[in-house]
């Protein structure tokens, strides 16, 4: 969960071009696993998380759907 919110916070708040296409390519890489679905659902669980978090999650559940992906 940490390494995800790290990389988002990267991809939507850093300077650094190459960090933020490490970290996207990253998430994207994320999104194809299991334990995403474990991490969308504390994220969607939890009203603490700002709006980045949140549309990542609805993006994941979108790709796996879309894909089949369980």
């Amino acid at each position: 969960m940490e390494k995800v919110l790290e990389a988002l916070q990267v991809l939507y708040f850093s300077s650094d071009n190459s960090e933020k296409r490490k970290a996207n390519k990253w998430l994207e890489s994320f999104q194809t696993t299991k334990n995403a679905w474990t991490i969308v659902d504390m994220i969607l669980s939890n009203n603490s998380y700002g709006p980045e978090p949140l549309l990542f999650a609805a993006q994941t559940l979108r790709k796996k759907a879309r894909e089949g992906v369980c």
